[in-house]
């Protein structure tokens, strides 16, 4: 049996307050009525808003909740329910863009999904972005260079790359949509062990732009998922000890809702009608299509 891990994570905050980059963020467990398949599932949300377009605040968080609420209830692999959700925000964005277009207004998303299964990482990205995984004695990029930098929205059928990674207590995983120069291997190398506050201090020193970045670090713990949104002051707060909070209370937590505009996510995934409404062969090769590790 796997030794239950903690999942920290704090976003970068670009200088001077200016999140031109910074990507709405969201957390959760799975619901007590969480299908059967996603029962030990926790999942990172993470989109980022581009265009001429506002997408308000409100309607940011209203999405990322239905996609999560959507995630928890689906069946399937996690790779096809990542890939629903992923269709499902780039139908939405598409057909409001052909109706607004003509007016100059539209708007595209960067989509970064991760779901945390025992001792396992799955990603899904939109966008190339980048996810550096920094473990004992390697360091692995996760980022797939075509991928269009327009993300959801911009093209009727959304290319996509799914990446997998096997987590240890001390791991580093650093996300980006726009990695700094500084940020060198060696730069991030070092964040290896420390302690997250520490870590951040390090990342955060001589940024002169928002990098679109959250620093995620891997605990011995109790299974929980922590979104820390206080971030350190010149000398590192000390550590506290993660305990699970109650829903209504977990960082990202926002009431249920129904937005109309979103497609179903809750039906059970037709394999078939999920391949021909969203992989054509040239956006998701076969061999990046993850499936759980099987006992």
């Amino acid at each position: 049996m796997s030794t239950p891990l903690d999942i920290h994570i704090l976003p970068i905050d670009p200088p001077g307050g200016n999140k031109s980059a910074s990507p709405a963020l969201l957390t959760a467990y799975p619901p007590r009525r969480a299908s059967r398949v996603r029962r030990n599932d926790r999942i990172l949300i993470a989109i980022h808003f581009q265009g001429t377009a506002k997408f308000p605040e409100a309607q940011q968080h209203q999405m990322l909740e239905k996609l999560s609420e959507g995630y928890f209830k689906s069946r399937g692999t996690v790779t096809s329910a990542m890939c629903d959700m992923a269709v499902s925000v780039n139908d939405l964005l598409w057909n409001r863009n052909k109706r607004s277009s003509a007016h100059g207004q539209t708007v595209t998303a960067a989509l970064s999904l991760m779901v945390f299964r025992e001792n396992y990482i799955y990603m899904m990205q939109s966008t190339p972005a980048s996810v550096q995984h920094f473990a004992q004695g390697r360091a692995d990029t996760y980022r797939e260079r075509n991928l269009s930098m327009h993300g959801l929205g911009s093209t009727q059928v959304p290319k996509l790359q799914f990446f997998q990674a096997q987590l240890e207590p001390g791991d580093v995983l650093i996300y980006a949509l726009n990695k700094p120069d500084l940020w060198t291997e060696d730069h991030l190398g070092s964040l290896f062990g420390k302690p997250i506050r520490k870590a951040y201090q390090l990342m955060a020193q001589g940024l002169t732009a928002d990098p679109g970045g959250m620093l995620i670090s891997v605990r011995t713990g109790l299974g929980e998922i922590n979104l820390i949104q206080e971030k350190p002051a010149v000398k590192p707060a000390p550590s506290q000890t993660a305990t699970r909070p109650p829903e209504t209370s977990r960082p990202g937590y926002v009431p249920p809702f129904v937005m109309d505009d979103m497609p179903d996510l809750e039906k059970e995934p037709d394999e078939a009608e999920m391949l021909e409404r969203a992989v054509q062969p040239e956006a998701i090769d076969e061999e990046t299509v993850i499936e759980e590790p099987t006992d």
